[in-house]
């Protein structure tokens, strides 16, 4: 096991011992990583390294400043207790092989929205997310099974709402939040209102540094949003709905409230 920097031990799955060099170095193996005990899933790739592999220090970069939240279905699962009938589940199978969006998802929530592009690209949600209880969509950008994973520098959502021009949308950009005594940005996009009671259409992305840029349009009917980050910036981006249409933070007070509620007993690493 090597010390890496202050704050990050990396720890080679297989247990033999590694060689970490200097920026530079021009030779790069796959290694599969445990961050603090919790293993940090494809962040390179799950390959084991022998006595003698060289990592680069950049490919180390990848986890040197993670966001804090592990790649665990069961980590996750504790949202969806913590905010209970808070969330809405969308009635069409999300798990289904293929499935790149969502038609209508019950109660009129979209009009064949929900399309994930990664770099440019659109994918699956299986390639992408971790789906829970129909209710909440997980991806951990640039620490997880992505494709590109190691280069993210784009993820956007779009395609067409069930809200009919009605409500209105609420949104911000690298707003300062503090979750569980970690200092992160929170992005989100939240469309609210719409006819007929439709549920809410909540994006949240989280990073630890500020991303480059954040848009949206303001037209309820729209469901696009584009997220610009660095090159191997650390993100959480959540998709979720929220089941009473006027409850711009699933009811609570304001953005920060929202977020001690959805991320109670969640552990950080």
């Amino acid at each position: 096991m090597y010390e890496h920097n202050p704050q990050i031990t990396l720890e080679v799955v297989d247990k033999v011992d590694i060689f970490i060099p200097p920026k530079g170095a021009d030779r790069n193996v796959d290694v599969e990583l445990v961050l603090n005990n919790k293993r940090v899933k494809d962040a390179i790739t799950n390959t084991p390294l022998y006595e003698g592999h060289i990592i680069k220090d950049e490919e180390i970069h990848l986890v040197s400043n993670p966001l804090g939240l592990p790649n665990a279905s069961g980590e996750f699962s504790t949202i969806i207790g913590n905010l209970g009938d808070k969330l809405y589940s969308i009635t069409e199978d999300l798990h289904a092989q293929g499935v790149n969006h969502i038609g209508d998802g019950g109660r009129d929530v979209y009009d064949n929205g929900n399309y994930v592009y990664i770099n440019g690209t659109n994918q699956a949600y299986q390639d992408v997310y971790e789906v829970l209880d129909q209710k909440l969509m997980v991806a951990n950008i640039n620490f997880s099974r992505l494709p590109l994973a190691n280069n993210v520098t784009e993820f956007k959502i779009g395609g067409g709402n069930g809200a009919d021009d009605h409500g209105g949308v609420t949104g911000d950009t690298n707003v300062e939040v503090t979750i569980n005594g970690h200092n992160l940005y929170a992005n989100y996009k939240i469309v609210h209102n719409g006819a007929g009671n439709d549920p809410t259409i909540n994006h949240l992305v989280l990073t630890t540094q500020p991303l480059e840029s954040h848009s949206f349009p303001t037209n309820t009917d729209n469901d696009l949003d584009i997220y610009t980050m660095g090159d191997k910036q650390g993100a959480l981006a959540l998709t979720y709905w929220g089941t009473n249409a006027g409850d711009v933070y699933l009811g609570y007070d304001n953005l920060q409230d929202m977020l001690n509620a959805m991320f109670n007993n969640v552990s950080f690493i």
